[in-house]
């Protein structure tokens, strides 16, 4: 077994602000100095792609298309990053050997963030690396007219008995430069609870747990279909009532 790596080597450098003109303003030689500096300041980083990291992720992805709708759509950066190549590579492979039956397309990242706000129910499950994660679920949470609707969950890998640790969370974070002001959208933190039922529940084979996770997302569909949200995706309530609110809903279901 061969484990390959790809590295990813980032510069930039700043001389291509400066033009000609602007060198030629600064008349004393001190200022000049400053300048031929600040030309030269450049930065890196190294990004790094395993091929074991890759079929773990990819793994998860495929697995969980098979309970859904049996579709994968894999995002890299291939035509520029030799990272992006691996992780086209390994995936293909791991398609082939292990998940033939689902269907794998591919996308460069950028066109699939193009595609997400132009056609977003050609996707279902879409796997790839935590730099283009990170940008994509972010414009993907204006497809629900806000940041502040988005659960999110983050799994860890199985262990030798099938269990694995999970954190689940708003896809924003914490947020803390909203914290305590009663404006914060707390549906992304109650779907969140939900996505763990739903998840659990499944793995678990615990019907109960599915539908609470169902009732919880039909309140909240429902609230925002009659208002009773919060200001970022058209409502008038704070942050507690907003809680409130759903939580009659529930009651009264």
């Amino acid at each position: 077994f061969k484990q390959k790596t790809a590295y990813e080597i980032y510069q930039c450098d700043w001389s291509s602000d400066v033009c000609s003109s602007d060198l030629a303003a600064f008349t004393s030689a001190s200022r000049r100095k400053s300048l031929i500096w600040a030309m030269a300041r450049s930065a890196a980083s190294i990004r790094r792609s395993m091929t074991l990291e890759i079929e773990r992720i990819g793994r998860v992805a495929f697995e969980l298309a098979r309970k859904r709708n049996n579709k994968v759509t894999s995002s890299e950066k291939r035509n520029v990053m030799k990272s992006g190549v691996l992780w086209h590579e390994v995936t293909n492979a791991l398609h082939k050997r292990e998940y033939a039956d689902v269907q794998l397309d591919h996308m460069l990242a950028d066109a699939l963030g193009m595609q997400l706000v132009r056609w977003p129910k050609q996707f279902d499950v879409i796997v790839t690396d935590n730099l283009f994660g990170d940008m994509l679920s972010d414009v993907a949470s204006m497809l629900t007219g806000s940041l502040g609707m988005l659960p999110s969950a983050s799994l860890g890998e199985a262990d030798k008995n099938g269990k694995r640790k999970a954190m689940y969370e708003p896809v924003h974070g914490s947020a803390p430069d909203i914290a305590g002001k009663d404006i914060a959208n707390p549906f992304s933190l109650i779907l969140s609870a939900a996505q763990l039922l739903a998840w659990h529940g499944t793995r678990r084979a615990l019907p109960r747990f599915g539908e609470a996770a169902r009732a919880i997302e039909l309140a909240c569909e429902q609230a925002v279909k009659a208002g009773e949200t919060t200001r970022d995706v058209g409502g008038r309530l704070g942050t507690a009532a907003t809680g409130r609110a759903l939580v009659q809903r529930l009651l009264t279901a």
